[in-house]
């Protein structure tokens, strides 16, 4: 197994013992924060935010049984998720990976972030649309200032490309998990 590779599974374990340890069910005093903060976790990430929202679903309950989004709660989805979660921080590092930023990648990650602000809302009591565009405009903000971070800290020559990207799988996790820990 290579570095990268225990990395993000390392990465992926402490994910999940934080969700376990401060997921909760989201309360409606702050669920356009918390679909906006994961719409940015989707758009440095986007498959990091699903992941953790199905986590969150699965080990504390968010109030989806018999929703539209009661999926998200399976065992089964989660462990798709995951999966595809730490692939993208995989693949992330390889230098032939497109831009974020591009039109159909952009897009992606703004569908990503806008499911998972629906989701919070529909499981808060709130407008899933409302949640929906927070995710989307979260996810495209996150895109342009994770771009702008790695560009910024690689042109100055003191961080390789690589460990600008672990920073960033870090920064995505841990926001993620800090955005259920503070506001669910």
């Amino acid at each position: 197994m290579t570095k990268r590779r225990r990395g993000a599974m390392c990465l992926l374990r402490g994910m999940r013992s934080l969700v376990r340890r401060y997921s909760g069910r989201v309360t409606p005093s702050r669920p356009y924060l918390l679909a906006a903060g994961l719409g940015v976790v989707a758009g440095l990430r986007s498959m990091t935010a699903p992941a953790i929202l199905s986590r969150a679903a699965r080990i504390g309950p968010l109030g989806l049984a018999g929703s539209p989004f009661q999926l998200f709660g399976r065992s089964a989805v989660g462990t798709v998720l995951a999966t595809l979660a730490v692939g993208e921080l995989i693949a992330d590092k390889i230098p032939s990976i497109p831009a974020r930023t591009k039109p159909g990648i952009l897009t992606g990650r703004a569908l990503s972030g806008a499911l998972c602000g629906a989701v919070v809302c529909h499981a808060a009591g709130e407008s899933t649309l409302n949640g929906a565009c927070l995710g989307a405009l979260g996810a495209v903000a996150g895109s342009f200032a994770g771009r702008e971070l790695r560009r910024l800290a690689s042109d100055r020559g003191s961080v390789p490309g690589w460990v600008g990207a672990l920073a960033e799988d870090a920064i995505a996790v841990g926001a993620g998990v800090a955005a259920f820990s503070r506001f669910a």
